[in-house]
């Protein structure tokens, strides 16, 4: 008669070889389990959460509670450097944490980068473009929301057509990223494809705002907000109109990413600009 323990022992390393054999047959690549496509959907879902603005009172005027974390955004500004960067600066601190490019197209002045790393931002993630033209910026701003491999595009375009509107909206849909436009004040009256478009004015002590358009609900009333510091370069005098680039002086190109402590964003060379998607 066998020993029950040894019986017992023989069990145990029986049920063992086969959840062995189980769990190998199951890491098969040509299997298919229900249980991987329930997990890849969480996994979107999670990616496709709103990100939050950083203000609760902004946050509850938003459809989502937050900005879109996909998609095209216009923000309607009187003039550069009232506040619209600090505005953005919560919301970039926490994309830049993805690991996919915060990429800005034609900015009108220098990025100040120990103001963005003050502020969070991982300014390894942070890409400068500076396009000759705004045929150009376009391009460029298309290829890197459709690439999939940008968590945010941000682009001061001078003129735009609603078509072109249109198209940064689909290539942002398709690559999971928020396009940010930034416009001058008189486009608010015009109609744009846009879901979400705000318009900004400048406060002794902050930043007041007004959603024009939103998806579901009418337009909202002013908001007043407290913004922390400037993220551009401190002393350089900011353009009068929009369509007065400020001149920051020349941007070396880098050749590898910024050190951990860098005073610099990376600059991309736009013709050697290439996204895979």
């Amino acid at each position: 008669m066998m020993n029950p323990d040894a019986n017992h022992q023989l069990t145990r390393h029986t049920d063992r070889g086969k959840n062995q054999e189980l769990n190998q047959l199951l890491d098969d690549p040509h299997i298919w389990r229900a249980s991987d496509a329930l997990r890849d959907q969480a996994c979107t879902k999670q990616a496709l959460q709103p990100v939050s603005t950083g203000f609760r009172r902004l946050d509850a005027e938003l459809p989502d509670g937050g900005w879109p974390c996909q998609g095209l955004m216009e923000l309607l500004c009187p003039a550069w450097g009232i506040g619209e960067m600090s505005l953005l600066s919560p919301a970039m601190a926490q994309l830049s944490q993805q690991g996919r490019w915060l990429v800005w197209v034609s900015p009108p002045w220098q990025p100040y980068a120990p103001g963005l790393v003050h502020a969070g931002i991982d300014i390894g993630q942070v890409l400068i473009i500076r396009p000759g033209s705004d045929r150009d910026a376009l391009w460029a701003m298309e290829e890197c929301l459709q690439s999939g491999q940008c968590s945010a595009v941000l682009g001061w375009p001078r003129k735009i057509l609603p078509q072109q509107l249109k198209r940064l909206h689909l290539a942002a849909q398709k690559g999971d990223s928020l396009s940010v436009i930034m416009r001058q004040e008189q486009w608010a009256q015009q109609p744009s494809p846009a879901p979400l478009r705000i318009e900004l004015a400048p406060l002794r002590q902050g930043l007041s705002l007004r959603i024009l358009k939103r998806r579901g609900r009418w337009a909202s009333d002013w908001i007043q907000l407290p913004l922390p510091g400037s993220l551009s370069i401190p002393g350089r005098s900011i353009p009068k109109t929009p369509d007065t680039p400020c001149k920051a002086g020349k941007t070396p190109v880098a050749t590898g990413m910024p050190p951990a402590v860098a005073t610099s964003v990376r600059t991309a060379d736009f013709s050697s600009l290439s996204f895979t998607h």
